[in-house]
């Protein structure tokens, strides 16, 4: 392994533009601003955040033991000839520096610890970073932006205070105090932002009524909720024992030989030029994955798959590690290349896979997505989960595009007989699963929050699309959003408090922060994982509510929206104690956009985008688009009472 120190305009980019040679084999680590660690192109990095931690400590360990002896000397023989060392050289860890915090700072820094202890799940520093183009993966530290907003107020003034290193003597302004005994000069980074102001009556409110629902659910709720639990696990056990679930041989083969043919294909693309996803040519993928007999393969992978969601609960319990996916809309190739960057379902080993809705409609490669994810439920029931998401509708096909394309691709009597078989099982599939009891992951939000989830575990299958659109709850948990509030204003504050209608349809709603911290009080819960949006331009993956709410979204560049995909790596950080749970860590695990790789401006592509869109709306038969809306009120009469536009497109 190689130490590489950067150049000075590598250093002081932050999209790391200058690359550095390495022969087959080796590896380079790179110290820079965002503390990026390069893993070679031939080995994937590592698959668990375990092995992540380790690997980062290694490094920080090594970097301190190379600062404390070479580098200072380094840097003294630098000023005996005038020369200066680059800022990102001596970028020391947190533990090795001596930032110079005013006390406020480092008093909200450590408030924000203490909360997250007493919640159980903290966000990661660091999230890793996966160029498909140039096949590294790395990893950077996390921005304040990124992170979202503390409950504590002042919290965002962490972080921008830390300093670099520099070995100016000549800088005036620079105190006897700011050196240390080798005359390294610590130089402050520009200065943070004003706090936050201070929070308005209706969090005041919030805050008490909170603990008011913390303090009820400990002493008077908690006996009964943990009396029931256990009935309910000697009643029922989320588990497949092998006397209740029997593979078939012919079954297992089936779905095996799907997820081999995914994974050498994943193999394939990633030696490749990276292209977008509507622009991949790949031929033949149905047969190349389920065989020549792909239709009678989907069929019988489908069935499959409605017994085994038929035989879970519909709210999922599982444990950390595991790692969740966003909206895929059919995005096959960004699929394979996330299992490539960050590793893929093992039924030996590796964390659980959370698979949050959204799987069809829009993409390019529909039935190769649901396929393959009904193949790897099938081999791994215990390992692989799926949860309803607003598309896994039949209204929502017909409209988008799923059911057209199993009619194209599959004919149009086995099309809709494969589109049939595959809504049995949608009708099967939870709406909601909790992470080591203290993360919640459902597909759009919470609505307005008055649900609980007892209120989940008793729903009765199946979920058809009448039940769904009947119960408002259930809808709001597939369609609601929450209001952004991570402003350091309150100009809007009334505006991102409490219930609010939706622009998407008559019948959704927003929810605001106070929604989400009441909601989390009510029912024990730490963070609520969601996805449903894209945002414009983003990584994949927003903090928002008071670090209580996060999206992840895993279609990259989904409609011209140039935003990167993203999957979220929850795992154990401290193990469990007879005394406590122990703490859960989030890690973001990015794949990069390539319109953002390519510099072009997202609101540019998205502005064109919708531009076609129109023209090509136009141009369609109006009497074909008013013949439409008659023929699914002929299917289903009671869907039409309710609003049908998404108007946001998710």
């Amino acid at each position: 392994m190689s130490f590489l120190w950067p150049s000075e305009s590598c250093c002081s980019c932050r999209n790391w533009g200058g690359e550095t040679k390495k022969e087959e084999g080796e590896s380079s680590v790179v110290f820079a601003t965002d503390e990026a660690i390069e893993f070679p192109a031939d080995n994937h990095g590592p698959q668990s955040s375990s092995e992540l931690l380790s690997r980062d400590l290694s490094i920080k360990n090594l970097r301190k033991t190379l600062s404390s002896a070479s580098l200072l000397s380094q840097a003294s023989s630098h000023r005996s000839r005038g020369s200066q060392l680059s800022k990102g050289a001596c970028d020391e860890p947190e533990s090795a520096r001596t930032p110079l915090l005013d006390p406020e700072a480092h008093a909200a820094h450590e408030a924000v610890k203490v909360e997250e202890k007493d919640r159980g799940v903290r966000l990661d520093e660091y999230y890793d970073f996966y160029n498909p183009a140039h096949g590294h993966l790395r990893v950077r530290r996390m921005h304040a932006e990124q992170k979202g907003r503390a409950s504590i107020p002042n919290a965002q003034s962490y972080g921008s205070g830390s300093y670099s290193c520099s070995t100016d003597t000549s800088d005036a302004k620079s105190s006897a105090d700011d050196k240390d005994s080798s005359g390294v000069v610590l130089t402050p980074r520009p200065p943070p932002p004003p706090p936050s102001p201070p929070r308005s009556e209706q969090e005041i409110i919030t805050n008490w009524a909170v603990l008011v629902a913390i303090l009820f659910r400990t002493s008077v709720l908690g006996f009964s909720d943990l009396a029931e639990r256990v009935l309910k696990s000697h009643k029922k056990d989320i588990k497949l024992t092998p006397r209740r679930y029997c593979l078939m041989a012919s079954v297992e083969r089936r779905a095996k030989n799907s997820v081999a043919a995914a994974m050498k294909i994943a193999k394939q693309i990633s030696s490749e030029p990276d292209c977008l996803h509507s622009k991949w040519t790949k031929t033949n993928l149905l047969k190349t994955l389920f065989t020549s007999e792909y239709v009678d393969t989907l069929l019988i992978l489908a069935n499959s798959a409605r017994k085994v969601f038929s035989a879970q609960p519909m709210l999922i319990r599982v444990n950390a590690p595991c790692r969740i996916f966003g909206d895929l809309h059919g995005q096959f190739r960004d699929l394979l290349l996330l299992f490539h960057a960050f590793g893929n379902p093992d039924v030996q080993a590796g964390p659980n896979y959370i698979f949050n809705g959204d799987f069809v409609d829009r993409g390019s490669h529909q039935l190769e997505v649901i396929g393959l994810l009904f193949a790897l439920k099938v081999l791994m029931p215990d390992k692989v989960w799926l949860v309803r998401g607003n598309h896994e509708d039949r209204l929502m096909n017909q409209k988008y595009g799923f059911m057209q394309d199993c009619k194209t691709r599959l004919g149009k009597e086995f099309g809709m007989k494969t589109y049939d078989h595959i809504h049995k099982a949608f009708d099967q599939l939870p709406v909601a699963c909790v992470v080591s009891d203290r993360v919640l992951v459902v597909h759009g939000g919470i609505g307005d929050g008055k649900w609980t989830l007892r209120d989940v575990e008793s729903l009765q299958r199946p979920l058809t699309g009448d039940r769904l659109y009947d119960l408002d709850w259930i809808f709001n948990i597939l369609w609601s959003d929450p209001l952004e509030n991570d402003n350091n204003d309150n100009t809007s504050n009334s505006n991102t408090f409490g219930v609010h209608s939706s622009p998407r349809r008559a019948d959704v709603v927003t929810f605001g922060w106070n929604v989400t911290k009441m909601f989390c009080a009510r029912n024990g819960i730490s963070l609520i994982v969601r996805s449903h949006e894209c945002k414009l331009g983003g990584m994949g993956f927003d903090v928002m509510h008071e670090r209580r709410l996060m999206r992840v979204f895993s279609a990259r560049d989904y409609e011209e929206n140039g935003n990167g995909a993203a999957v979220l790596l929850i795992s154990q950080d401290t193990p469990s104690t007879p005394k406590g749970k122990g703490m859960l860590a989030v890690r973001p695990q990015v794949l990069h956009s390539m319109t953002q790789a390519k510099g072009d401006n997202p609101a540019e592509l998205k502005a064109e985008y919708n531009k076609s869109k129109r023209r090509s709306s136009q141009v369609s038969s109006p009497r074909k688009l008013q013949a439409e809306p008659a023929a699914e009120a002929k299917d289903s009469p009671g869907r039409l009472k309710r609003g049908q536009e998404d108007r946001r497109g998710q």
